[in-house]
């Protein structure tokens, strides 16, 4: 049986965060408002437990030291495996599993 659209933009949020908190980095949510759902954070429950709270999410991605790295932008609802709809070049190394998810899924769909 194939998976719903949820569960691959499921699939793919929970790789792209598991992959940058992984690789060292804090990652803020905002879900398209004035302020952020969640600030700084390193722990993948709490970031995860803040997504998929509106139609977009942005995925802030912070150093430890606090700076600003790049941002992660998610739209849900198309076909699932597009749900990454931008991303700052600078997370690409950080977002390759999240990316081989995402080539199955759009191979299984036929479309590109």
């Amino acid at each position: 049986m194939s998976k719903s659209v949820e569960e691959i933009e499921t699939e793919i949020v929970q790789a792209v965060i598991r992959q940058i908190l992984g690789a060292g980095f804090q990652l803020s949510v905002n879900n398209g408002g004035d302020s952020d759902e969640i600030t700084l954070s390193t722990n993948f429950d709490n970031v995860f437990s803040h997504m998929f709270a509106a139609d977009e999410d942005y995925l802030k991605v912070f150093k430890m030291d606090g700076s600003y790295k790049g941002m992660v932008y998610f739209i849900y609802g198309e076909y699932g495996w597009d749900v990454i709809n931008d991303y700052s070049v600078s997370l690409e190394p950080y977002l390759t599993e999240a990316d081989k998810i995402s080539q199955k899924y759009a191979n299984v769909d036929g479309r590109d």
